[in-house]
């Protein structure tokens, strides 16, 4: 047959199909049916086809946003992703708390100073030239080595304070939910290293300010004499057989050139001038420098002379040391030479050469921060477990088609039911427009009611007993009444189901489940409000970022205490009280202007800590993975500032406290003369032979009113006022002004008393009149302070209270939860909660439960209703002879081969006549069409099960096990079966230490058990008290200062373990899931570690700045430590000058602070040693002493009988008894009783820290939600079954549809190739 002749055979069939196709046949005889059924059949064609092209034309040209999802992608995955969606592409991290450290590696570069032969003890020892009595004190060559023995200090103080922050850096998180692209986390990076970079900075200047300022208003002399200076009053008083002259302590003075004004380091604390060489010799007066009257020979450039080192080196630039010309000009004044390279000008530097030395210090002599991010590393500790992305797109054919599969069974179900519907209201339209009313109607319309609705309710009746869903149309009776039995069944078992399923749901609680995606704030409140009306409910909204800076929603400001802002504290007010006859008196006028100074020194160093701690805590991460409630937020913000205004305080009074110590235990000289006294010149005395005449230096004791004495060198706490006893003479003060109070400093001074005066006029007036006493005539203008004004202090509060508390008056803060909602940012909120079962819910359940039952029931009604008719027909039969029924038993009983073969012919017959397309035709060739139709779908049908199950079973049979809320020993048991899979995701991502660690430390028995003796100890070795009559390598009455800052040593060294304790407990450990034990350990034991290297680097690195800025200001030692005055018999000027200390080897505390000699008993004022104590090394300073020496001698009693014995043989004086014992040696220790005490300090005496860490205490913390894990099934039988279950009622439907078609047509074709064959003439 040709194509052409095909192709017209196939269109008069399609034509003839569409002309007689009935999907609506209801196999009636009726014409006039039949058309209406063919003309629905048109009808609802038509409507398909509108449907699916407007379907097909919507879905190809609507834009479509797809949302992607790719599991487990590895880099190159990610960077094929990021390349094409990197708008849209994100990537949760499966670990969202990373170390730097894992991924950055850092390299610090420092300024080519602090690799400079500058810094080398050589060029200090070349630079030190310190002979005031041929040399100014202004000369730029008195104060160079100083200088550079600062700069030394601070280099190797920045550098290892950048390798301490680098190693923070490394082991700080970097935590973020999502990966970062290489460009974000660059910059992420960046920030976290220049705010580390930015805080140690912070840091490193506050512990100098501090030092400074409290040096200041301390009035400690430098030994250089560049801001106080000896005179003597030549005098000529008599004392002990001997001649004494007055000493007073004055301040420099300067005028700087073209100026008349005079600058004094007492007053203006600061006096610059430029850092000049002088070659004239000063007789007589040494506290007043003219620059208009010095001429200096020579002038290095960027150097400046100020009252101390610190401020010469902060005011000084290198820019002299950057130029060979320069230096020799320097070296022209030196009679050796040294041949030193300069700084090179051609290395690339951040940095000028005229930059100021205080910009460098003030970064940390950082040129730079080289780092490499290794990305690859990132990106396997982030190990993203999915990414997702979102891209729009038309004209896809595959979405198409899902859409028109997807929608065309609703389609034609929908339009099959309305079609019948439609044709019908149009046919009623056509009769009414275009016909005539019938008489049938008239009458129809004419009948009664009651007669019409009894015809109704009687046509119900038949159709109710004649209802038949399964074989109406059959032409056979018995098949007929089987169905109508079948369908009753089927309607009975349905109303019992449904009954059944109602009374389940009103004994059940229904779970509702409200999700809101991208919720507003107001929906989230809304939200909020229904789960607390709620039983049982649950709102959970995961933040989508979930690390938030608290600066993103916390406003944080301070209200200091109305002093820090007044006029008490401003430099015209304390200026007031400079005046020469002010410090000869004995009232407050002696310490007014240090006192007003400090006042002002109190409030910057709390306005520096407070910034910094500001700064530090509102860049600092609040983590959380859930949107809390407002109640939760509230109250977490509110521990966590409270907490941090507790450690901003106590971080305050730490290095406050600690400064404070170094400088009181190094009893310095000062000009105020309240621990220590440079007081008198002795001359002739036969008892003591002087080489030169020396200045005595006396300690200080107060007297109350009871005459019990305190020595300020023992206990920095004594509270002088009434007298005071200073070598023999007595000083009684009179603290007329309310509120006043003397101590053993300025500082002490002002934290003893109170402020109360300054808010009274009348005492204002008293002030006045204690000036105009002193034939001074000042005006005292000063605003009292506002005792109208709210404060939580009163006036008579003690400086102290104040000052402990920061000078803060209040804190003033504000958080927001609409930021910190808008931050957070929930990507949807959850709400869950039970509740009664409602109609709505019912009727859901019976919708959703009754397509299954119907397809069951329907399937087992006819089943059930042919075995019971089957059982009725055998029980009627049951009563037949039993002759019969032997016979029928013995025909019915062959052998078992004839069983087997007569079942094989009966499922052949079976097989060969099923139809399950049995429309009950008679026309035989239409039943062999559907049989087989039914052979070829059954064939299809079992071959697609194959498949199905083959596939089922041999694909992946991995399944996702959920265990809500496991406590932890179903998490153990979980774990011991399924720990490879296993993962328990916590509620709460940000736990703090102290719920699960805690720590007793153990300290060093000095420090504990042996307290008393070390007290006992100082006591008896401070003796009677007179210095002068040991050497100052003696330990006897020096002794008592340096076991009184062992004491202190210790008291601090405990409380900063305690402190860094409470802020580390404070801070939060970040995990994302529930950890094993033993890797929670061994992580915990790491952050131990790393806590415990970091609080003893951190005190060490501040002890060691301390101790190299006081010691590079050559502060002078009342001990004769480091600096001592002298002059000599023939010295005609009043002026007493300073020289350094030398240790038996020649070195010299004016050039280093690490000289030492063995220290012990020595012969008066002889260098001869007549007990050399072990271990004992006496330093330039009571705090070089102790760190640098051992406790050897005083854990052996052998040692310590000896020391006493020579202690009172040597010096008769020295004979009371003392209960003094030596330290216990039998306890356990980690350190040998010859560490040297810096040793044990650099430890902070921490014997243990018993440390110890809580499991279960974590676990109930992290509280997961779930635990889950990854398993392959073992029911993949049932899982095969429910699989091929699921898809049966699909593939019967479509193979029900096509194959009997596909059939037909085949037959039709084969039907017309046999009509129309071409047969040969013949």
């Amino acid at each position: 047959m040709s194509l052409k002749l095909f192709l017209q055979w196939l269109s008069k069939i399609l034509r003839e199909k569409f002309l007689t196709w009935n999907l609506f046949n209801s196999r009636s005889t009726d014409q006039l049916i039949i058309r209406h059924e063919i003309l629905r059949t048109r009808l609802y064609i038509v409507l398909v086809i509108i449907s699916l092209i407007i379907l097909t034309t919507y879905s190809s040209i609507s834009a479509r946003i797809e949302k992607k999802t790719v599991p487990s992608p590895n880099q190159s995955m990610y960077k094929n992703l990021q390349k094409k969606y990197s708008d849209s592409l994100q990537c949760s991290c499966s670990k969202i708390s990373i170390p730097y450290g894992q991924f950055v590696e850092t390299v610090p570069s420092f300024h080519q100073v602090c690799s400079s032969e500058f810094i080398s003890q050589l060029w200090i020892d070349f630079v030190f030239r310190v002979n005031l009595i041929y040399t100014l004190p202004i000369d730029v060559r008195t104060s160079l080595s100083a200088m550079w023995q600062l700069m030394k200090g601070f280099c190797e103080s920045a550098m290892d304070t950048t390798t301490d922050t680098l190693d923070d850096f490394h082991n700080s998180l970097m935590v973020s939910s999502i990966l970062l692209t290489k460009e974000s986390l660059e910059v992420k990076v960046q920030a976290a290293l220049d705010f580390l970079r930015y805080m140690a900075s912070s840091n490193f200047r506050q512990s100098i300010t501090i030092v400074h300022e409290l040096s200041q208003a301390n009035q400690l002399m430098s030994g250089l004499l560049t801001n106080y200076i000896g005179q003597i009053d030549q005098s000529g008083h008599t004392y002990g057989g001997g001649t004494f002259d007055l000493i007073s302590i004055d301040s420099n003075l300067y005028k700087l050139k073209h100026s008349t004004g005079i600058c004094s380091c007492k007053s203006n604390r600061s006096c610059p001038i430029p850092g000049n060489i002088y070659s004239k010799k000063i007789f007589e007066k040494f506290d007043i420098y003219d620059l208009n009257v010095l001429e200096p020979e020579k002038t290095l450039s960027g150097i400046i002379i100020d009252c101390i080192p610190l401020q010469m080196t902060f005011s000084s630039s290198l820019e002299c040391f950057y130029n060979q010309s320069c230096l020799n000009i320097l070296f022209s004044s030196y009679e050796n030479q040294l041949n030193i390279s300069i700084l090179d000008q051609s290395i690339p530097s951040r940095f000028n050469s005229t930059t100021k030395i205080e910009y460098l210090i003030n970064e940390l002599f950082i040129e730079e921060i080289f780092k490499e991010i290794n990305y690859t590393k990132y990106y396997y500790q982030c190990l993203p477990d999915i990414c997702n992305y979102i891209y729009v797109h038309r004209f896809n054919w595959i979405y198409t088609l899902t859409n028109l599969f997807s929608l065309f069974g609703g389609i034609t179900a929908v339009l099959h039911s309305i079609t019948p519907l439609l044709l019908r209201l149009g046919l009623v339209l056509k009769k009414k427009l275009f016909c005539k009313r019938s008489e049938q109607i008239i009458q129809n319309q004419e009948k009664r009611i009651q007669v019409r609705l009894k015809e109704l309710l009687l046509k119900i009746k038949n159709k109710i007993i004649n209802f038949n869903a399964y074989t109406k149309y059959s032409r056979q009776a018995v098949r007929v009444y089987e169905g109508v039995l079948a369908t009753r069944l089927y309607i009975l078992l349905l109303f019992i189901t449904i009954c059944i399923i109602i009374t389940f749901s009103q004994l059940s609680n229904q779970i509702i489940n409200e999700r809101i995606i991208h919720p507003s704030e107001d929906e989230y409140r809304n939200l909020e409000e229904k789960s607390l009306l709620k039983l049982s409910s649950t709102l959970s909204c995961p933040c989508t970022q979930i690390s938030v800076p608290y600066e993103d929603f916390i406003e944080l400001d301070v209200k200091y205490h109305q002093i820090c802002s007044s006029d008490f504290i401003q430099p015209w007010w304390y200026q007031l009280f400079l005046f020469a006859t002010f410090y000869h008196t004995q009232d407050f006028l002696s310490i007014a202007s240090s006192y007003f100074q400090t006042l002002a020194t109190f409030c910057k160093v709390a306005n520096l800590t407070i910034q910094e701690s500001m700064e530090r805590l509102l860049t600092t991460n609040f983590v959380n993975t859930q949107l809390l409630s407002k109640n939760q937020f509230d109250l977490q913000i509110n521990t966590s500032i409270n907490t941090f205004i507790q450690l901003t305080r106590i971080e305050f009074l730490y290095r406050m406290s600690l400064t404070k110590a170094l400088i009181d235990s190094n009893q310095y000289l000062s000009s105020l003369k309240r621990s220590t006294h440079l007081s008198e010149l002795f001359s002739g005395l036969s008892v003591f032979v002087f080489e030169n005449f020396n200045p005595v230096v006396f300690p200080i004791y107060s007297e109350d009113e009871k005459g019990q004495n305190c020595y300020c060198v023992l206990d920095s706490t004594c509270t002088i006022d009434n007298c005071i006893v200073s070598g023999g003479s007595r000083r009684c003060f009179s603290w007329t002004l309310e509120g006043i109070h003397g101590g053993c400093s300025v500082m002490d001074s002002v934290l003893k008393s109170s402020i109360i005066c300054w808010f009274k006029s009348e005492c204002l007036h008293e002030l006045q009149d204690l000036i105009n006493r002193t034939n001074t005539f000042i005006a005292v203008s000063a605003t009292p302070l506002n005792s109208t004004l709210s404060s939580r202090y009163s006036p008579d509060t003690s400086m102290e209270t104040i000052f402990n508390e920061l000078m803060i008056e209040e804190w003033n803060y504000s958080y927001s939860f609409h930021k910190f909602y808008q931050k957070c940012n929930p990507s949807f909120c959850l709400l869950t909660y039970e509740k009664k079962t409602d109609l709505i819910y019912m009727i859901t359940m019976i919708i959703s439960l009754i397509g299954g039952i119907n397809i069951i029931l329907r399937l087992i009604s006819p089943f059930i209703i042919q075995i019971v008719l089957k059982l009725i027909y055998i029980l009627k039969h049951k009563r037949r002879s039993p002759i019969s029924i032997v016979q029928n038993i013995n025909h019915e009983n062959p052998s078992i081969y004839n069983r087997v073969l007569h079942l094989k012919n009966v499922l052949i017959n079976k097989c060969s006549i099923l139809n399950i397309f049995d429309s009950e035709s008679d026309d035989i060739q239409t039943i062999r069409r559907e049989r087989i139709s039914t052979r070829i779908y059954l064939l299809v049908l079992l071959i697609s099960v194959c498949i199905i199950s083959i596939y089922t079973i041999f694909s992946t049979r991995i399944t996702n096990i959920y265990i809500s809320n496991p406590s932890e020993e179903e998490f153990n048991n979980l774990l011991m079966a399924n720990n490879k899979t296993l993962t328990c995701p916590c509620s709460k991502i940000a736990i703090e230490y102290k719920y699960f660690i805690e720590f007793d430390p153990i300290f060093h028995d000095i420090c504990s058990n042996d307290s008393i003796s070390i007290r006992r100890w100082s006591q008896y070795l401070f003796g009677n008290i007179k210095l002068y009559e040991y050497h100052q390598r003696d330990i006897r009455v020096r002794g008592g200062s340096y076991f009184t800052f062992l004491m202190t040593l210790c008291t601090i060294s405990q409380t900063i373990i305690n402190n860094a304790i409470d802020q580390f407990l404070n801070e939060t450990f970040i995990s994302t899931k529930i950890m094993l034990k033993s890797d929670f350990d061994i992580q915990i034991d790491n952050i131990i570690l790393q806590f415990q290297q970091m609080t003893l680097a951190k005190f060490a690195r501040s002890v060691k700045l301390q101790r190299d800025i006081i010691n590079g200001n050559a502060f002078v030692s009342s001990y004769s430590l480091n600096w001592g005055y002298r002059k000599g018999p023939t010295d005609s000027f009043n002026a007493i000058v300073t020289v350094p200390s030398y240790t038996k080897n020649g070195c010299s505390c004016g050039r280093r602070s690490d000289c030492i000699d063995s220290g012990g008993i020595h012969t008066n004022f002889d260098n001869y040693p007549q007990f050399t104590i072990p271990g004992w090394n006496v330093g330039c300073s009571v705090v070089e002493t102790l760190l640098r020496s051992s406790l050897e001698c005083f854990y052996d009693s052998t040692c310590v009988e000896r020391l006493l014995m020579i202690a009172r043989k040597t010096l008769p004086r020295h004979i009371s008894q003392v209960d003094v014992s030596t330290i216990n040696s039998t306890t356990t220790s980690r350190f040998e009783t010859n560490t040297i005490v810096q040793n044990m300090a650099d430890e902070l005496f921490v014997e243990k820290w018993n440390a110890k860490n809580f499991y279960s205490s974590f676990y109930n913390e992290c509280a997961p939600i779930y635990c889950s894990y990854v398993i392959e099934k073992d029911d993949y039988l049932i899982y095969t079954i429910s699989k091929l279950l699921g898809l049966y009622g699909g593939l019967t439907i479509i193979l029900r549809f096509t194959i009997p078609l596909i059939i037909r047509m085949i037959f039709k074709i084969r039907n017309y190739c046999r009509t129309n064959t071409i047969t040969p003439a013949r």
